[in-house]
């Protein structure tokens, strides 16, 4: 399966998140990963290895598992109804999909790939990381190896933004992804959890619905 193809595959399974949900800390095994690099591989040709943050097949098949980041986001609708008050973490919706970093012998992220469980079995649902996950990797050598072991990846899809949320002695705080001046993001940059979700409101109420 050649270019059109893949990117139909990827574009098309990156949607399917009306799969049975997951149970509470399940994750893919080793021997999945394993079966869908190699899969990703044949799918793969040479116009497509930069698309996906690659530099040749070989080199894909030379990636480990690294860590699985679940599917968490905030929704336009809840972002525009926030308020200063309220818990960031019940804003925040947990989806039936997990991402996976595949990694190189340094444990730098170079790509990932999606899972979604469908009849209690974890299978491959996207090759080659979202946008978000992308946002991720060039990220990666801005924020610490303990933030990216621990913090959770919070998509924002109607922003165009993700960020990685963390726990610290001062709360909960998003540490940005991208650089937004317009918003004060800059990447690597921690901000509390609330305070950024203010923004990001404020933002996201001049969007109107379509």
């Amino acid at each position: 399966m050649k270019k059109n193809n893949l990117k139909v595959l990827f574009i098309y399974f990156s949607l399917s998140l009306s799969i049975t949900m997951h149970a509470q800390g399940d994750t893919v095994s080793t021997s999945v990963i394993l079966k869908s690099i190699q899969t990703f591989a044949n799918l793969l040709d040479s116009q497509d290895l930069k698309h996906f943050g690659l530099k040749s097949v070989e080199q894909l098949k030379t990636l480990r598992a690294g860590r699985q980041f679940r599917m968490r986001v905030i929704g336009l609708y809840d972002l525009q109804r926030y308020t200063q008050n309220q818990d960031v973490n019940n804003i925040i919706k947990e989806y039936p999909s997990v991402e996976v970093a595949l990694v190189d012998q340094r444990g730098k992220i170079v790509t990932s790939m999606e899972f979604a469980k469908k009849n209690g079995q974890w299978k491959a649902t996207g090759y080659g990381s979202t946008p978000e996950f992308i946002d991720l990797r060039k990220a990666q050598d801005s924020i610490s190896k303990t933030v990216l072991e621990k913090g959770e990846l919070i998509r924002i899809p109607a922003l165009q933004l993700s960020v990685i949320q963390v726990r610290s002695a001062a709360g909960l705080e998003f540490i940005s992804l991208q650089t937004r001046p317009d918003l004060n993001f800059y990447k690597g940059k921690y901000m509390a959890a609330s305070e950024a979700t203010s923004t990001l409101s404020r933002m996201a109420k001049t969007i109107k619905d379509e």
